[in-house]
């Protein structure tokens, strides 16, 4: 009989450590949701860092390809508005292709369909500040590569505001520039 008790107390510290196990494994082996989000974070960083460099050597099509990377991290495809990832992988072609033009018009469609124009001017819209007109003096008046590189480090701080939205339209923003501006 004792020794029924001590199997019994036995197999129950078996069954009570190799529960703990599970537990500590559970924890330790999946990820929360904040360390995924830390991880994206800091890799959209690295792509926006490594395009800053990219771009500062001359290599316009690496930069753009890890911007666009850095734009369809910033969001899971679901959460992406219709049509507007194949958007974005189609820039990403087309640059590896070196078609510039090609590249630019699906980046621009890919910024309408996340900012698509107003159309209806407000009597406010259609007065233009001096402020506002000496502005845009001045970026017209910036060298592009400047104008290209503010803006990504722009968009690289308003996804550290958690502004992820205003971050990507910066970003392509900033891609148009690669290409003739027009009016």
């Amino acid at each position: 009989m004792k020794t029924w008790i001590w199997i019994a107390v036995l197999i129950l510290v078996i069954i009570l450590f190799s529960c703990q196990k599970q537990t500590e494994s559970a924890k330790g082996g999946k990820p929360l949701e904040e360390d995924k989000i830390f991880h994206v974070a800091q890799e959209v960083e690295g792509k926006i860092l490594s395009a800053l460099t990219n771009l500062e050597q001359g290599k316009a099509v690496e930069g753009a390809q890890l911007l666009l990377d850095a734009v369809l991290l910033t969001k899971p495809g679901e959460y992406l508005p219709e049509g507007f990832e194949y958007k974005i992988l189609m820039a990403k072609d087309q640059f590896r292709l070196g078609n510039m033009g090609d590249a630019l018009g699906s980046i621009k469609d890919a910024l309408l369909i996340i900012k698509p124009p107003s159309d209806v001017k407000t009597e406010k819209d259609k007065e233009k500040p001096k402020e506002a007109e000496q502005v845009q003096k001045k970026e017209a008046a910036a060298p592009v590569a400047e104008l290209v590189r503010s803006k990504i480090l722009a968009a690289s701080q308003q996804f550290k505001e958690g502004n992820a939205d205003q971050g990507v339209e910066l970003i392509l923003e900033a891609l148009l520039l690669f290409g003739p501006k027009t009016n």
